[in-house]
């Protein structure tokens, strides 16, 4: 981010307001643990490749449990799924998504 000081102030003020802000694709990119510092969003969106990965296996499932007890940890109102399809899958069940 560019103007971190400036997007920070104005993400306070409309928070004050009642307008929150969702972290989307946790886990790839620009989504980093130092946003999840930074920004407080409310809602963590974990990315599709952690919720339906291509190969299972029990690592995949371990950080999804981890990134979605951190949502919780930091008080976050949500950890959404990062797919479209409302059924859980199977890394999905058993971690509150």
């Amino acid at each position: 981010m560019l103007y971190i000081a400036e997007t920070l102030s104005v993400m306070e003020d409309l928070n004050r307001l009642g307008i929150g802000f969702a972290l989307d694709d946790f886990g790839t990119g620009y989504s980093s643990l130092s946003y999840l510092a930074l920004m407080r969003p409310r809602i963590i969106k974990i990315d599709q490749s952690f919720v339906s990965p291509t190969l299972e296996s029990s690592r995949n499932d371990t950080l999804l449990e981890a990134i979605v007890t951190l949502g919780h940890n930091l008080e976050n109102d949500h950890a959404r799924r990062g797919h479209r399809d409302p059924r859980p899958t199977p890394a999905s069940s058993g971690t509150g998504l």
